[in-house]
């Protein structure tokens, strides 16, 4: 066969790359190849390449959906048809099945001269099943789902778990892109890829897939959506709705080899979630464009999914559509999450930040039984749309895993602000222990008179509480736990705010010289004289934070240095010495300084 120049060269990139161990864009490469050809021949190499370079960087699923490609062109000579067998047992090695290993094994034998042996070392694998509608992986036995007429279901500890243990992670039910301005972000699994290709001629139409696999699941919804996909841009959760439905509607043609298998686990990991109830007429006056082109899009054995899905009589399809939809638009309200990835800001390496960006919404059937806490044991991060679960502090047997929604205890201390928050977004009203118990020993206001705590309706005292009370009331709820003085005897909120302020602006004035630290270093200093535990105070330590910043840009290490402990200090005080949070926050820290000074610090 005839490989086309622009295919040599990539192929040619790919196998460099493969060489210097650079796995995931030898795969790329050889994506590029695959979609550049047209000949089946060519296209098996590619694919056969592509599966190995994604098998060697730990993508075991992946490489098995190539290999079985392959294997159905079947245009493979004797020895590359040998040699797909081998990589084939590789990976269901990785993947744990060694039966099916041992039979391409015996394949790739019989194709040979002599017998084949697989490594005793296997090839890692961190991915998940994909071939799964919700992929699942349980790295721990301690943890079960129960259920409680409070709670609804949730999960809980049956033994003793340390922190920072990986409790499973999971693929999404479905999942969208909404940070449309990144355009190396791949719109079916959120991974950023230099060899994106669109999925479609359309000039107006930005969507596009990192690889033939993505490409293959965008187009099961980019019939309907293409047209729509502006509108859909602006209304996320109805974006995310209209998958959903549209995946429940497929849900019978995936796996094709056992299709009452899939649907069922489809059709039960979304049901079963915890729904709110939107109105259809709602769906049918908002959403009549993307609901007619879903429509116009179901074949004949979807409609009668459809019919099967929302048993009323069947007077209106479009009406019956409307009601599938609105279900789904419940499931997605109230247990949806939030993409996010950690993005590097700043043109300098001195002034370089780490920001936490939302990339796009997905909902999850396993995590989603998770609840809130206000100071949760465990949180998520994300791989791109793959969610993993990891304790944060020690948990108990018999403890609840929960996970905050948003609302934190150490960044929003006034408990009326929190419950307001999720009241709106999510229609509940917290009662977990940050909300119903006094934070006894928390750092808070000094009071006035004694110097002692000073409660603000049994809450400790922030400034952040300003962006939510009123100053007046705020001063109204003081009151001393030790002389029990009240209002401006116990809280001189005017001072507090005046030093806040005069801090606030000379920290948004101070060059490069660094002229002015001093001034600022001062006002701290006296700042904290109006606390409680000051270096306890999480707000106090951001302060500190932002000074470390100003001195590495000024060069004065000695005392960046200081300001980065004092930081750090605050957040293992707020967050536990163990917590991931406060790990992620000492990266980010790390980055404000030279490699070289980095480095010194952590001697």
């Amino acid at each position: 066969s005839v490989i086309t120049m622009a295919a040599s060269d990539m192929k040619a990139k790919g196998n460099a790359c493969f060489k210097q161990g650079r796995y995931r864009a030898a795969a790329e490469y050889y994506t590029r190849c695959a979609i550049a050809t047209s000949i089946p021949d060519d296209t098996a190499v590619f694919l056969l390449n592509r599966g190995f370079a994604s098998l060697k960087a730990g993508r075991a699923h992946d490489a098995l959906i190539d290999f079985h490609t392959c294997l159905k062109l079947n245009v493979l000579t004797k020895d590359k048809r040998c040699k797909l067998h081998y990589r084939m047992a590789l990976a269901y090695q990785s993947c744990g099945d060694q039966e099916a290993a041992n039979s391409h094994l015996d394949e790739a034998s019989r194709s040979s001269k002599g017998d084949l042996t697989l490594p005793s070392s296997v090839l890692p694998c961190t991915q998940l099943p994909i071939s799964q509608p919700s992929a699942f992986q349980l790295f721990t036995k301690t943890v079960s789902i129960s259920t409680s007429r409070q709670r609804g279901r949730y999960v809980e500890a049956t033994s003793a778990i340390a922190p920072r243990t990986q409790l499973w992670i999971e693929l999404p039910l479905a999942a969208i892109l909404t940070n449309t301005t990144d355009p190396l972000l791949c719109h079916n699994c959120a991974q950023e890829s230099w060899c994106l290709q669109p999925l479609c001629d359309t000039t107006d139409c930005t969507v596009s897939a990192c690889s033939l696999t993505c490409r293959e699941r965008l187009k099961c919804f980019h019939a309907f959506e293409c047209q729509h996909y502006p509108t859909l841009l602006q209304t996320p959760d109805w974006h995310l709705t209209f998958r959903l439905a549209c995946l429940l509607l497929q849900a019978q043609d995936q796996q094709s080899s056992e299709p009452t298998l899939a649907a069922a686990a489809m059709i039960n990991s979304i049901l079963t979630l915890e729904p709110s109830r939107p109105i259809v007429t709602e769906v049918l006056d908002s959403c009549q464009p993307v609901l007619d082109s879903l429509l116009a899009s179901l074949d004949a054995s979807q409609r009668e999914h459809l019919l099967a899905l929302i048993p009323v009589t069947p007077t209106d399809m479009k009406k019956q559509l409307a009601a599938l939809v609105c279900l789904c638009y419940g499931k997605v309200a109230r247990n949806s999450f939030a993409l996010q990835r950690l993005q590097t800001q700043g043109e300098a390496k001195a002034t370089e930040t780490v920001v936490q960006q939302t990339i796009g919404k997905a909902l999850y059937g396993c995590s989603s039984m998770l609840n809130h806490s206000c100071q949760p044991n465990a949180m998520v991060t994300f791989d791109g749309h793959c969610l993993a679960v990891h304790t944060e502090a020690s948990v108990a047997k018999g403890d609840e895993i929960c996970i905050s929604y948003g609302p934190l205890l150490a960044r929003m201390p006034w408990q009326d602000a929190r419950q307001d928050a999720l009241l709106a977004q999510y229609g509940f009203t917290c009662s977990c222990s940050a909300c119903t118990q006094r934070p006894a020993g928390k750092a808070t206001a000094a009071c006035a008179s004694c110097k002692q705590p000073v409660w603000i309706a049994s809450q400790a005292f922030a400034l952040s509480m300003l962006q939510h009370v009123r100053p007046k009331a705020l001063v109204a709820q003081a009151k001393c736990s030790q002389c029990k003085a009240q209002g401006l005897d116990a809280l001189d909120l005017p001072l507090l705010v005046q030093q806040w302020q005069e801090i606030t602006q000379l920290l948004q004035h101070v060059g490069s010289s660094g002229a002015g630290l001093e001034r600022v270093q001062s006002l701290i200093d006296q700042l904290e004289t109006l606390f409680v535990k000051p270096e306890e105070h999480l707000e106090l330590g951001e302060l500190h934070d932002q000074l470390a910043q100003l001195y590495v840009q000024a060069g004065d290490r000695v005392a960046a240095e200081r300001h980065l402990k004092r930081s750090i200090q605050a957040l293992t005080a707020n967050y536990g010495e163990t917590s991931l949070i406060v790990e992620r926050e000492q990266a980010k820290l790390s980055q404000l300084t030279p490699k070289g000074w980095r480095q010194q610090l952590q001697g």
